[in-house]
């Protein structure tokens, strides 16, 4: 078990619960460097997962490294570094073979080192690429030129030589630097047109640079090249061979409580804390969001040890179209903050999860519950939802056992079918004091200093929804009854000490409403008012049930005939 705490990100990755920061990986193998735009080299990285503006540090290459901000010209698998592919360029060079020189320039200030590239061209031909002449002599198998270096062109046993008029022939071996031995052609022939193609110009980065001899001379590799007015770039051409590290210099998304020192996301058995150890964003005035990636592939749906957000935290934790997902079996969700909170209680697909307790107490808290599954065969089940302060909306479907409302500054909205569909228990409810709307099946409602109401005129219309017993201990107690209920809304019993029961409202004022099932006893003291005056005279009492009555004032509808 460790204790830990969003950070949240400062630049980069913000928001996102399952960044726990990027372990050092290596450059592609066999990936080469490219040029990213002015300045900038290009290092191949497939799904590096980092974005602009994270920092890391390269070793293990030639030419790049070092540590570095990522461009903005970062894409999912390339690295965009701050530093230029090309060197130096210019024109009117001279190469023979293995010198090169240029006039005007120093290759040292320039920041030229072994190692690098250097591509050379004639006009727009790449020169190095393929090797021409009209001087070729060819006799069946036998291929020769005059003032060739076939080794020095880096001429090989596989490639092929063309001959103007004759056709392309495979070279299957080197004689020496300047024969070959060739497919048959079929033919004797001199002043033969020739090209043989020995590198890819679309891929290929020019010849490499072995030392630099001066400030104006370089030795390259075997070029097979004489040639002067040739135009030129030094570039920090690369291959890799996956070796090459790439270790990101950032912060994950998550501390530990102990240290302050990078972990890993939440997993089993931690417990999770948000505070004012967050990224504190001063612009926005609020501490870094937790909004990202939070569903169950995000978070993994670990079974916590506890969820606790701390006075003062004001940031988002989920959100509508993503609430978060997690299991807290047996243990608290404590919300002191002034957050907002979407929580789906969650323990992946096909599988129960639970809450032991979740505690609102904050009155600028908007807590949102719900649960991934409540139905016969699973259930994600929250035991006990407390509101001292705040305010927590109970979405359809979500699977509850008992709610407590605590203080006049907390206000409850429950929708439809929140119960535990697995069981089929009902939610109980203790009504202190506050408000609470309900539009659910209740197993039996406590009510002090309260304000409940049974329904309201936007929700889903139900059917044959039933509480099963309401008490009712104080005079400012009051229990407005106004289901949509296409069959008829029931409830079993009542016992009303004091306050007041209101079926008279005008709202949903046209749907049934029945008293007890034939059985029950229910009960009016002196202090308590049952008010049955529907303007549709449709409060109906089940034959059988009775009222037993201490005082109190019982109205009925004008006309009525009561059975009891």
């Amino acid at each position: 078990m460790s204790e830990k705490y969003w950070y949240g990100g400062v630049t980069n990755h913000k928001g996102e619960w399952d960044f726990d920061g990027i372990s050092p990986f290596n450059l592609d193998a066999a990936g080469r460097a490219t040029d990213a735009g002015t300045g900038l080299s290009g290092l191949p990285a497939t799904a590096h997962g980092l974005m602009a503006g994270d920092s890391i540090t390269i070793a293990g290459t030639d030419n790049f490294d070092g540590t570095y901000i990522l461009n903005a010209a970062t894409t999912s698998d390339i690295l965009a570094i701050p530093v230029p592919y090309t060197v130096l360029s210019g024109s009117n060079s001279i190469v023979a073979g293995t010198q090169w020189t240029a006039a005007g320039i120093n290759l040292y200030t320039s920041g030229v080192q072994a190692g690098m590239r250097i591509k050379l061209w004639s006009g727009s031909t790449l020169l190095g690429a393929k090797y021409s002449g009209t001087n070729g002599i060819v006799s069946g198998t036998a291929f020769t030129a005059s003032g060739v270096d076939f080794y020095a062109m880096g001429v090989e046993v596989g490639m092929t030589v063309k001959l103007t008029g004759i056709g392309e022939f495979a070279i299957t071996s080197i004689t020496d630097a300047t024969h070959l031995v060739i497919e048959d052609t079929g033919t004797s022939q001199s002043g033969v047109t020739w090209e043989i193609q020995v590198r890819d110009e679309a891929t290929w980065d020019g010849f490499e640079i072995i030392s630099v001899i001066d400030s104006g001379h370089l030795q390259l590799e075997s070029t097979g090249l004489s040639q002067s007015g040739v135009t030129y770039a030094i570039i920090r051409g690369e291959t890799f061979d996956g070796t090459e590290t790439v270790t990101p210099n950032i912060d994950s998304n998550w501390k530990l409580v102990a240290d302050g020192s990078n972990t890993a996301k939440p997993a089993d058995t931690d417990v999770v804390h948000f505070n004012d150890r967050a990224y504190y964003d001063s612009t926005a005035q609020r501490y870094q969001d937790c909004t990202i990636h939070v569903d169950a592939a995000g978070t993994g749906t670990p079974n916590l040890d506890g969820m606790f957000v701390s006075a003062g935290f004001n940031g988002n934790i989920g959100s509508v179209a993503e609430p978060v997902e997690i299991n807290c079996q047996n243990n608290d969700i404590v919300v002191d903050g002034e957050c907002t909170l979407h929580l789906k209680l969650s323990a992946g697909a096909g599988a129960d999860a639970g809450c032991g307790r979740l505690v609102v107490n904050n009155e600028k808290a908007n807590v949102y519950v719900s649960s991934l599954l409540n139905n016969a065969t699973n259930v994600c089940l929250y035991n006990l939802l407390i509101c001292l302060k705040g305010y927590l909306w109970i979405q359809d479907n979500c699977a509850v056992a008992e709610v407590v409302s605590a203080n006049y500054s907390s206000f409850i909205d429950a929708g439809i079918d929140v119960e535990n569909m697995k069981t089929g228990i009902l939610c109980s409810i203790t009504a202190v004091k506050g408000e609470i709307v309900w539009r659910s099946k209740i197993d039996q409602v406590k009510l002090f200093d309260a304000e409940f109401a049974w329904g309201d005129e936007d929700m889903t219309e139900v059917v044959n929804y039933a509480c099963n017993l309401l008490t009712i201990y104080s005079k400012s107690g009051e229990f407005q009854w106004q289901m949509a209920d296409t069959g008829e809304s029931l409830i079993k019993q009542f016992v009303l000490y004091a306050g007041n029961l209101i079926a008279s409202q005008s709202v949903n004022s046209g749907y049934k409403k029945k008293i007890g099932t034939g059985t029950e006893i229910s009960e009016l003291w002196p202090d308590a008012t049952a008010n049955l005056n529907s303007s549709s005279n449709n409060v109906l009492i089940e034959p059988g049930s009775k009222l037993e009555s201490h005082g109190g004032t019982l109205i009925a509808s004008s006309g009525s005939l009561l059975g009891w």
